[in-house]
């Protein structure tokens, strides 16, 4: 039973850490400057030049990797460039709602799937079976949207 959880909980770590590292490899290669992105095409270039200096995209790759990946084991996820406060505390703030969400959209999806197992299950190859069945099919076809951020 050890082995299972600490080979979970080590997996789970591989999992995040290959999540954050493509995070990282994305907005690297990803077209354009961000410090000019980020202040705009009126930007002068030593307004440019100081933010990038300032938000170290300026430091060799490697460093910029190793300083990203420290600061996200301390949960440092920097300034909001929107609200310019740190971001966590507004993460901190949505949690309660987002939670909320998402246990009421599981309650539903748990009870709407329960209920209607049991009514296709019970009548094997009735109307209510091929439409369940169909429906099922057809919901799993649709593409799943990714989360937005801010």
């Amino acid at each position: 039973m050890i082995r299972v959880i600490v080979t979970r909980l080590l997996t789970g770590v591989l999992v995040m850490w290959g999540a954050a590292s493509l995070i990282f490899l994305i907005v690297r290669v990803a077209p354009g400057d961000p410090a000019l992105i980020l202040l705009g095409p009126d930007a002068s270039r030593e307004q440019v030049a100081e933010l990038t200096a300032s938000l170290g995209l300026d430091r060799p790759l490697i460093v910029q990797y190793a300083n990203y990946l420290a600061d996200a084991a301390r949960f440092d996820f920097g300034n909001s460039y929107l609200l310019g406060r740190p971001a966590m505390p507004e993460v901190l703030e949505r949690l309660p709602a987002s939670a909320e969400l998402m246990l009421t959209a599981t309650t539903i999806a748990v009870v709407l799937g329960i209920t209607l197992g049991l009514l296709a299950g019970g009548r094997p190859g009735s109307a209510v079976d091929r439409v369940v069945s169909a429906a099922t099919i057809a919901l799993q076809s649709f593409p799943r949207s990714g989360s937005a951020s801010c």
